[in-house]
This record gives structure tokens, C-alpha cells and sequence, in this order.
């Protein structure tokens, strides 16, 4: 009568490795081993051949010489999980790969925890806020402007724009209310984009700026751009890398 195999596990597999996996791991393997097919060792063709290490009339595979150990072999099998009914031919190393992830599952399944019976306590922190002057919603745009560019930030970009100018023997006459017009023309560009800057200055319709001309000359914007300055270049700190 023919027997009916789920699948086999072969390969290049030893024998010593499918009785390692069958003897250490068989309650996790979830399979019927019905049969293991043993090939010829490797040196049966030989005149010297390893014997059995037991008594002949007694069958086991602590008996078996090395040469048959190390000798290729198939295991046939019943299944006993219905989720690998259509697997037919699985490598040992795959089962292996499926038992170590299997004991890993169990391990996690077997964490304890001890439960303990309280009340939560509040969690919520009473945190005292500083009191902040909030700016006003009503504030002009220069005004805006003065919130970040303070007479601190404009008397310093005052002092090192001059200072520099001078160390190049140009004129050194530039005033806070010039600086800040030339920063108001530098973030007016970023709206209203051309192809020069001194196109801002032409008299063509389509690039004049009423608002930049008649502002700030242009060869005025230009001495302030070539010198504006935050720092004194001859007492720089050596460590700071942003300089």
C-alpha cells in the first residue's frame, strides 16, 4: 500500500543534522516523521569502512558509524499543522529558521507580570508661566520691522559698516535711518524680483521702483552693500566658524 507524505525535508542535509533537529525540537516542529531515507556513506565503496560502534542485534542511531552520520538524508513526514499542507519539499535550514522563530514567539508569550491594585495618581504638574507683554495686533509695518531690527542691532550694523568703510579710506558718514532703508529696498527685492539690481533705479515703466528711487539713490545703496558690516574683522574669534 502506498503512504501519502505531506512533504520532505531534503537537500544537502546530513544525517547527524535531521536526528539533531528531530531529537532536540520535535514537540516544536509541529510534523510525524514516518520515515528517513539514509544514502550509501561516502566511503562504503571502500576496502576499509567505519563498523558500528553497539551490538549488531541492536538497532540505534547511537551505533551508527561516523562516515553514515555524515552521509546524506531525506526525511518523510505526516503533517500535523494543516497551515503546511501545500508544502512539499522544505530545506532544513528554512525548518530551523521557522523553530528559532517559533521559540522566540513563546518566549515573548511567557513574560510575567505582576499586577498591583492602586489608584492612579494625578499626573498634571502645576507649571507657574511668567507673565508676557504680548505685542500689540495693531502695529504699523515699520514698527514690525523695529520689533526685530531693534536701534541695538541698527547701532551695531552702524558702528562695524563705518568702521569697515574707513579701513578701506571710503566714506564713513552712514546713518541708522540709511541702514534701514537699505534693509527695507534688500527685503522689498525678495517681492519684487528683476533681473539687476539696477533696474530698480531705470527709468523704464516696466522695472522703475518709485518706492526705492526715491528712497535711496542708487549709488548709495551700492556703498552701503559694498561695506555693510556686524563684525570687526581685525578682532575676530577664531573659534566661532560662522565668521
Amino acid at each position: 500500500m502506498d503512504v501519502h507524505y505531506d512533504f520532505r525535508i531534503s537537500g544537502r542535509d546530513t544525517l547527524a543534522d535531521l536526528l539533531s533537529v528531530l531529537e532536540e525540537d520535535e514537540d516544536d516542529l509541529g510534523i510525524n516523521p514516518v520515515d528517513i531515507v539514509i544514502m550509501p556513506p561516502t566511503n562504503s565503496c571502500e576496502v576499509l569502512t567505519d563498523e558500528d560502534s553497539g551490538d549488531e542485534d541492536v538497532i540505534d542511531v547511537n551505533n551508527l558509524p561516523a562516515a553514515q552520520l555524515r552521509a546524506e538524508a531525506e526525511l518523510f513526514a505526516h503533517n500535523s499543522d494543516d497551515e503546511w499542507e501545500d508544502e512539499d519539499k522544505i530545506p532544513l535550514s528554512e525548518l530551523r529558521k521557522g523553530l528559532l522563530s517559533k521559540r522566540h514567539y513563546d518566549e515573548i508569550k511567557k513574560k510575567t507580570y505582576k499586577w498591583e491594585k492602586f489608584d492612579i495618581k494625578n499626573a498634571r504638574l502645576e507649571t507657574e508661566w511668567p507673565n508676557f507683554v504680548l505685542p500689540s495686533n495693531n502695529l504699523s509695518p515699520i514698527q514690525l520691522f523695529e520689533n526685530f531690527f531693534d536701534k541695538e542691532i541698527i547701532d551695531m550694523f552702524v558702528f562695524y559698516t563705518n568702521n569697515y568703510a574707513a579701513s578701506k579710506k571710503k566714506r564713513s558718514d552712514i546713518t541708522p535711518e540709511e541702514i534701514k532703508v537699505f534693509f527695507g529696498i534688500l527685503l522689498l527685492s525678495g517681492y519684487v524680483s528683476v533681473s539687476r539690481r539696477r533696474m530698480f533705479w531705470e527709468n523704464s515703466s516696466d522695472c522703475h521702483n518709485n518706492i526705492v528711487s526715491n528712497s535711496m539713490s542708487r549709488n548709495r545703496f551700492e556703498h552701503i552693500l559694498s561695506n555693510i558690516h556686524c563684525c570687526d574683522n581685525n578682532n575676530l574669534y577664531k573659534n566661532d566658524r560662522f565668521i
